[in-house]
């Protein structure tokens, strides 16, 4: 077998053997250009799909510098950059919001961390959800609707006592303040009794409205960012403890038919059929920006969860640089070296740039390597990394 061919298929193997142990969207980078990142995750993405009924992407994540598409002979097209401005950056109140479902809603006004009422009505049922830059601060369920408020939940939980939940109530209701951070400035309960009590009251809420088969949503976009939601009972969070099921474990039971339509329309194909390009795009963009890092980090989860393996080429690791911020939303990094071209010192400083990153650094591609040297990823090297995703 040719040099070439072994080393593609090993170099396929480990990737292979990575996105098994649950490593399936994989950033590839190096500590300084010309390391020959675009030509591994080209070699490896096409090994992989050539040698498995795996589906893959392989992503460009350098617009200023783009060259993966040019192993696959692709022209400029729109891409990465397009897909964020054209899907995640549109503003969905000049839209038909028919063609919104509620994943789609939640996901979109995440990336622009918007500040308003998401209003979700099917027949007399309406919801209403705040949004503080982006994140869920409240639900307010139907008028009428029997479900507990927070206090009676943490009551029957025993973590608190009824006077405790009047006396709360009542200030809560004269200062405006969240019901629960009145009840932790008093001491009577702790951060994790709340956390607990408010994700069961959440997951009740939220089961509603996965429960509603054709429901609309409108926004309204709101200047005061503290207000509780509009109309009846509604649950507050300034934890993050509605985000962290709306994005974590009931993701699912929310539908995006607007993302599962657009996203597809980007991708390029290749003379491999379960092998797909997302190219950089037509236009140069920081991805983690402002305006895009959000956006990105939301592509980059939907992308895996649509595909087996996401391979991201990615630039060069710099201090503070899109690739140390992107690493971390990676399952894990790997990084290329060519064979007698970097210097050790270098290639070690980017690896301690991914680590503070919180990075999953797995291991060494090396790029080129001699014969008598190891032909792709030295897995004494790899044995270091965490190969566990979670």
């Amino acid at each position: 077998m040719a040099k070439g061919v072994e080393y593609r298929n090993s170099l396929a193997t480990v990737v292979g053997d990575l996105a098994a142990k649950g490593c399936r969207r994989l950033l590839v980078t190096s500590s300084a250009r010309g390391e020959g990142t675009s030509s591994v995750v080209s070699r490896a993405g096409r090994a992989l799909a050539a040698g498995a009924r795996e589906s893959v992407l392989l992503v460009d994540a350098d617009p200023l510098n783009p060259s993966l598409r040019q192993a696959f002979g692709l022209t400029a097209r729109r891409g990465v950059t397009e897909l964020i401005e054209e899907v995640y950056l549109i503003d969905p109140m000049h839209e038909d919001p028919l063609q919104f479902g509620l994943g789609d809603w939640f996901e979109i006004l995440r990336a622009q961390r918007r500040t308003g009422e998401l209003e979700v009505r099917e027949g007399e049922s309406v919801y209403t959800l705040r949004f503080v830059k982006g994140s869920i601060f409240s639900i307010s369920c139907p008028a009428g609707a029997a479900v507990k408020r927070l206090g009676e939940v943490l009551v029957e939980q025993g973590r608190l006592t009824e006077a405790q939940n009047d006396e709360g109530v009542r200030i809560h209701e004269e200062s405006g303040r969240p019901y629960g951070d009145v009840l932790r400035a008093l001491s009577w309960i702790k951060k994790d009794d709340l956390h607990v009590a408010l994700r069961a009251q959440v997951r009740e809420r939220l089961a509603g409205l996965v429960a509603l088969r054709l429901p609309e949503g409108r926004f309204t976009e709101l200047v005061e960012s503290h207000r509780p939601a509009a109309g009846g009972r509604s649950i507050e969070s300034s934890d993050g403890v509605i985000d962290e099921l709306v994005f974590g474990p009931m993701r699912e039971y929310f539908k995006r038919p607007y993302l599962a339509s657009q996203i597809p329309s980007y991708f390029s194909d290749t003379e491999i059929p379960n092998l797909k390009v997302l190219t950089a795009g037509q236009r140069e963009c920081d991805l983690v920006a402002p305006r895009h890092r959000e956006a990105f980090a939301l592509l980059f989860a939907h992308l895996g969860r649509i595909f087996d393996v996401v391979l991201v080429d990615a630039p060069p690791v710099t201090r503070a640089g899109a690739t140390v911020a992107m690493a971390g939303q990676a399952d894990g990094v790997l990084m290329v070296v060519r064979s007698g071209a970097a210097e050790a010192p270098v290639v070690l400083r980017a690896i301690e740039e991914l680590r503070r990153a919180d990075a999953n650094v797995l291991g060494v591609v090396l790029n080129e390597a001699a014969d008598d040297e190891a032909d792709t990823i030295p897995w004494e090297v790899l044995s270091h990394g965490n190969a566990n995703p979670g």
